[in-house]
């Protein structure tokens, strides 16, 4: 989008995401950019009626990532793009660097990744593939609609993105090595736990998790 143009811009519906008047594409990004708040209403539902661990600690990890975002924007402190926009509903009480929205899409999307290739054996690589391509896809649409859409430099998404990468990485490993071996397994035989109904739904145990069954067993 050009920054020079003199054209209207009006919020999306009830949100205060604001997109070129009489622009579709405008519209649809608009749309998109939404994905976030729609991927935490996912992340509130699955924890509470599923009550699966992982997807718990997952959730857990998306919030974390959020909170690093806030304070990397309050060190940074710096400003977004200049819109020329009906500044009735545009603010530049928030900083642009990095992106929220990329590094949130960053976080959410390359942990799925990881969680995919290495953690998820239950369903099969077509299936795998599809979830990845439409994941992946979505990403994309949601760092560029905040470029298309005034929000952020190039610059900002890229930084976002690498940052959500690089803590997705970290995350990943934490919960893999660290929790799931050592703290999961404890947190799932607390009467809470047991009362609560907590699960471990969607990955199948490590080895040395069924070797401790077994052990028990005999």
């Amino acid at each position: 989008m050009d920054t020079n143009t003199a054209e209207e811009w009006i919020p999306l519906s009830i949100t205060h995401v604001l997109y070129p008047k009489d622009d579709t594409t405008g519209q649809l990004l608009a749309l998109l950019s939404l994905t976030p708040f729609g991927i935490v209403v996912a992340f509130i539902t699955l924890s509470l009626f599923v009550r699966d661990i992982h997807v718990i600690f997952f959730f857990c990890g998306q919030l974390l990532n959020e909170v690093l975002c806030l304070v990397l924007k309050r060190l940074f402190r710096q400003s977004r793009p200049i819109q020329v926009v009906n500044q009735k509903y545009h603010s530049n009480r928030s900083y642009g660097m990095p992106s929220q929205h990329s590094q949130f899409m960053a976080f959410f999307t390359f942990y799925c990744l990881l969680f995919f290739i290495f953690r998820l054996k239950r369903k099969s690589n077509k299936f795998k593939s599809l979830l990845v391509f439409a994941i992946t896809l979505l990403f994309i649409f949601v760092v560029y609609s905040r470029i298309y859409l005034l929000y952020h430099y190039w610059s900002q998404c890229f930084a976002g993105i690498a940052i959500g990468l690089l803590f997705a990485i970290i995350w990943f490993s934490i919960i893999n090595y660290v929790f799931e071996p050592n703290i999961f397994v404890f947190i799932l035989k607390m009467k809470i736990s047991r009362f609560i109904g907590l699960t471990n739904v969607y990955i199948e145990p490590k080895r040395s998790h069924n070797k401790e069954i077994i052990k028990k067993k005999k």
